[in-house]
């Protein structure tokens, strides 16, 4: 199956159902999104110890081993966004991420973040969360993500700071989270911008 990297041809909206294998050890970049692919398996990239970009965003993802991205310690993006059918993360499935900066999560039917699922992660600057089902957040959530918030009072989520790293939650989730913390009401609050931040690939 062809694959692509840095400078190479892009594999996005190909029909492909599963991760192409034969991957360039020296590929940076992969474009994956746009197809048809359902899981990720452990060690999917463990050729692929230089990627910095990878983009699986508008498959159909349903299950993502914990091992998936397993020796991907350069990876700096990882796009995840719309997978709707992807209820829930394994909590190991980001460790040994430690230079992810920007993890995108959005539009995929996530009902719950995995106790943990974030740690590891100190180099995270750019969260996306939007668009999920979410209940509730774990209390250890941003523990090694520091920078994304001061402290885990969910009207401290939105709100941006030069000194501090971003968080997207949508603003249903927010109000869940509101609810349960017995917070007053903050709908008025602005959400941080979207260009001020880096967003998904091109569809």
């Amino acid at each position: 199956m062809g694959c692509l990297g840095y400078n190479e041809p892009k594999l996005p909206q190909q029909g492909l159902q599963a991760v192409p294998t034969g991957i360039p050890a020296t590929s940076q970049h992969i474009f994956l999104h746009g197809n048809h692919i359902s899981h990720v398996p452990a060690a999917s990239y463990r050729t692929c110890c230089n990627f910095t970009v990878l983009w699986l965003h508008l498959n159909v993802l349903a299950q993502i081993n914990a091992a998936a991205f397993a020796g991907l310690a350069l990876l700096e993006q990882l796009n995840l966004s719309d997978n709707v059918q992807l209820p829930s993360l394994d909590p190991a499935t980001f460790h040994g991420l430690g230079h992810l900066h920007t993890l995108h999560l959005d539009c995929c039917g996530l009902q719950e973040l995995g106790l943990g699922l974030f740690r590891g992660l100190a180099a995270l600057q750019y969260l996306y969360l939007q668009d999920n089902a979410l209940q509730a957040l774990p209390d250890d959530t941003f523990r090694d993500p520091g920078n994304l918030m001061q402290k885990a009072e969910p009207e401290k989520i939105l709100e941006p700071e030069p000194t501090r790293r971003h968080i997207t939650v949508g603003r249903t989730e927010m109000n869940r989270f509101r609810a349960q913390a017995q917070e007053p009401s903050m709908v008025g609050k602005a959400e941080a911008s979207p260009g001020q931040v880096p967003r998904r690939g091109p569809q």
